[in-house]
């Protein structure tokens, strides 16, 4: 019995392990994906924009309203892990046949697929940087990783409120603002455009159409 199973999943192995790693190496299924997350994270953006407008009529102008529930580091969450596959999907598009070998050997994701740091993987994917965009990146990884999915870090050490930046400097990294929106907005809009450069798919060019036709959300800072 124990000699039949191993047998089935070494077949299954030869059958199916080339399909899952074609799917690892695939572009397409990382863009799916984050313009799947895209779409799920739009809700949240209107309600984040509805709790800055509320907190400005409350702390602003005086007015006596309730705050409602503050959503914007869940919309962190999923806009972290969108830019997070649209870069993974520029990299397996240029080392398609590495991230296949890898795959197949390790039976998994490739140890270099599987990082969440935001600014390391927009780096390496040469996305010309515009100003605020380290510091957005790297609160959007905090939120990712753990301030928009648990009360703590999973670690002590994450509890900092402070980072390190590249000019080697420690910036404050813990806080959220009214223009964050907008700006991972257009970061999204920029990330795409320059995976299509790459990868001139038809599917992204209808997506990059579709996010450009969206209202940005008001500044309520």
């Amino acid at each position: 019995m124990g000699k039949r199973k191993r047998s089935a999943a070494n077949s299954d192995a030869k059958t199916y392990l080339p399909l899952y790693a074609a799917k690892v190496a695939s572009p397409e299924a990382w863009i799916a994906t984050a313009r799947e997350l895209m779409a799920a994270a739009a809700p949240l953006q209107f309600g984040t924009a509805a709790w800055w407008e509320a907190c400005r009529a409350r702390f602003v102008c005086g007015e006596k309203v309730s705050l409602p529930t503050n959503v914007q580091g869940v919309y962190f969450v999923l806009i972290g892990y969108v830019i997070e596959n649209l870069a993974k999907a520029m990299i397996v598009g240029r080392e398609s046949t590495v991230v296949r070998r890898v795959t197949e050997s390790a039976k998994g994701i490739p140890e270099f697929l599987k990082t969440h740091k935001l600014f390391g993987l927009v780096k390496r994917i040469r996305l010309p940087l515009q100003n605020g965009d380290e510091d957005l990146l790297r609160r959007l990884t905090r939120y990712s990783v753990w301030a928009g999915r648990y009360p703590v870090p999973v670690t002590f050490e994450d509890a900092s409120h402070g980072e390190e930046f590249e000019d080697g400097k420690e910036y404050h990294v813990a806080y959220i603002s009214g223009e964050d929106a907008e700006k991972a907005n257009d970061l999204v809009i920029r990330l795409a455009r320059h995976l299509y450069t790459e990868w001139r798919s038809t599917n992204l060019c209808n997506w990059i159409e579709e996010l450009e036709g969206v209202q940005a959300t008001p500044d309520v800072s």
